[in-house]
């Protein structure tokens, strides 16, 4: 198992595009970043989007990775996960950022929580004014997570060593991270790092899984909720067991 003292930990930021125009602005902030090791794992999630220039995020690569037809979310992802080569991953949507310190604060949190599996930063949901709707502040309950995503797909940086068991699943046009991180947490226990570093614009996106008013469609979302329930729930029940024993 690497840590971030080790030269050769390196860090895969994953982003899935659709061509929109944040994209720069996701990779400027993953430029910014201070941790010294990272790749930008570009993935063409339209089909035909062009790679981007050398220097399209400041000193940091990026491995693209060419597509000719449409990949659904989960397909996308799990592409993303293919190419990366880093001992640790994280994902960033392309119209979502990064705010300074984001990576090296989980990269020195799962350094020092080595029973851990994954760790999240604190996310702040916004609208297109830039007003906050929700914080994203939930410490890790496992037995939380099979009621509620509240862990922002961009806030979590995770092992390698989970991909040994962790695809996202691809029936799950949406709520695939939601699964995806169901899937992580069988591995161990995540750990809350205490900084507001991951930035949600919930509006900007169209899945209709956003918090605010504009991304947020119900109906949609509802077999994908229920599928979900139905796949995790011996899961669930057994973690309800276990809190019964405690």
């Amino acid at each position: 198992m690497h840590t971030a003292r080790d030269a050769a930990c390196r860090v895969s930021v994953i982003i899935r595009s659709m061509g929109r125009p944040e994209l720069a602005e996701a990779l400027a902030s993953v430029g910014a970043q201070d941790y010294p090791n990272i790749e930008v794992v570009l993935v063409d999630a339209l089909g035909g989007l062009s790679a981007p220039s050398s220097n399209g995020c400041g000193r940091f690569p990026i491995n693209f990775v060419p597509g000719t037809a449409r990949r659904l979310r989960p397909v996308a992802a799990n592409a993303g996960l293919a190419a990366a080569g880093g001992d640790l991953l994280t994902f960033l949507d392309e119209d979502d950022l990064f705010e300074a310190g984001h990576v090296a604060g989980l990269v020195q949190a799962l350094d020092a929580r080595t029973d851990c599996i994954a760790a999240y930063s604190i996310a702040r949901e916004i609208d297109r004014q830039g007003r906050v709707l929700r914080v994203r502040a939930q410490p890790f309950a496992r037995f939380l997570l099979f009621c509620e995503c509240y862990l922002h797909f961009g806030s979590v940086l995770f092992r390698r060593e989970a991909l040994a068991s962790c695809r996202f699943d691809e029936q799950f046009e949406l709520c695939e991270d939601w699964d995806f991180w169901l899937q992580v947490s069988r591995l161990g226990p995540f750990v809350l790092v205490p900084n507001e570093t991951a930035v949600y614009r919930a509006e900007r996106g169209e899945s209709g899984m956003g918090g605010a008013s504009t991304n947020r469609d119900v109906e949609r979302a509802r077999p994908y909720v229920d599928r979900l329930a139905a796949k995790w729930a011996e899961d669930a029940r057994a973690a309800g067991r276990d809190l019964d024993l405690r």
